[in-house]
This record gives structure tokens, C-alpha cells and sequence, in this order.
């Protein structure tokens, strides 16, 4: 729900692919982005509060690298109204911080590999969340695509094992460029719990 009145952050290296989500999904509404300065990147709250950012995204790190700086202070951050993090694993006691801290921001977690162009998976906090894990867990799968668990022995199951995650849907690349036997690895067609039909997964390598 990016509009044209939002301030958009530019946090990503432009060989990450989540420089792409945050350029055209602020372009795509007519907002205005701002280019995080190279030298700000470990500490951008000084940026974000110059310019009254109201849409931050920025890798985990960015938040362990400011909570060791003690700049995670409540109510920081009153134009902030929305805060996404992905390309690492979010620890659940910094991003409680930066709720506090961003406290009318909406805090979302983002998960998802390249191969299913760039974001699968999503997880909000709210400030009643009771998360038991050391990390925020990566959520639920974006609308249009589906994900599942599946164990050594290509058994398929819904929930609490551990097994490795595959996700499947319009996102899902191809292939890789020329490399039909990763490819072949990567990309299996199975049928999953929730269709009757064989579908096209990508192997994640996560558990």
C-alpha cells in the first residue's frame, strides 16, 4: 500500500535483488525514494530521521548493528508507518526494539530466494505477538504462491517437522542460465497437500 506521498528507502547494493523490490514498488506509486549514502548503511537513523522517511527496508544486520550502537530508542521514528526486513534471519529481541522504536510502523519479515524473484514469504508483527522462537518466523506465502515442507524420503507434510521447505508459483524462475543439471536438481514436480495437481517446486536448501 505504497502511495505517492510515501518516502522510500534505497538501502540495497544494486546486484542484490532487493534493490529491484524496493526501486519499482516506490516508482510503480509515484513515491520518492531516497538513496541511502554507502557510509550510512550500518546506522541509518540519522538518514531516516533527516528525511522523515515513511518506508524502510533493510537487511537484519541493519538492526544488530544499531542495537549495538544503544540507537534503538522508543518512538524514534514517528513518519515511519512501514518497516520490511529480509536477506537474513530477523532476531525476534531487535525487531521488538524496532517496534518500539518505529512505533506506528508496520514491521514485516520477508523471506524468499532468488529463484522466486525475490519475496515469498511474510511474517507482521503486532505488538501482541507472541513469538517463542529466537528468530521471527518467515510466515506465510504471498498470494499466488504455495509453499510446503518435505522430508528426505519426498514425504510431504503440513506442519512441525523438519524437513526442507520448497515453494512453488508464478514467481518461480525457469532455471538457471544455462545449467540444465542444477536446474534438474533444483526444480522438482510433485503432488502437494493442497492440489490434486503436480506442481513445479523449487528446493529452497533451507530446513
Amino acid at each position: 500500500k505504497i502511495n505517492d506521498k510515501d518516502k522510500v528507502s534505497q538501502f540495497f547494493e544494486l546486484t542484490f535483488d532487493l534493490s529491484v523490490h524496493d526501486m519499482f514498488s516506490c516508482w510503480d506509486k509515484g513515491a520518492t525514494l531516497y538513496i541511502i549514502p554507502s557510509d550510512q548503511l550500518f546506522c541509518p537513523m540519522a538518514f531516516i530521521k533527516k528525511h522523515q522517511l515513511t518506508v524502510f527496508s533493510a537487511v537484519a544486520s541493519a538492526l544488530s548493528f544499531m542495537d549495538k550502537m544503544r540507537v534503538l530508542k522508543p518512538q524514534q521514528l514517528p513518519y515511519l508507518r512501514l518497516s520490511c526486513f529480509g536477506g537474513e534471519k530477523l532476531l525476534t529481541s531487535q525487531a521488538l526494539k524496532w517496534q518500539k522504536c518505529a512505533d506506528k510502523s508496520r514491521v514485516i519479515n520477508l523471506y524468499g530466494p532468488t529463484e522466486c524473484t525475490i519475496t515469498a514469504t511474510y511474517f507482521e508483527l503486532h505488538d501482541n505477538s507472541k513469538i517463542t522462537s529466537a528468530s521471527v518466523p518467515i510466515g506465510q506465502p504471498l498470494p499466488g504462491l504455495t509453499a510446503i515442507l518435505v522430508n528426505d524420503n519426498n514425504k510431504v507434510h503440513t506442519s512441525n517437522t523438519l524437513s526442507e521447505l520448497y515453494v512453488a508459483g508464478d514467481q518461480l524462475v525457469d532455471g538457471y542460465y544455462h545449467d540444465k543439471n542444477k536446474t534438474a536438481q533444483s526444480f522438482v514436480t510433485l503432488t502437494s497437500p493442497l492440489s490434486d495437481t503436480p506442481t513445479r517446486f523449487y528446493r529452497t536448501g533451507d530446513i
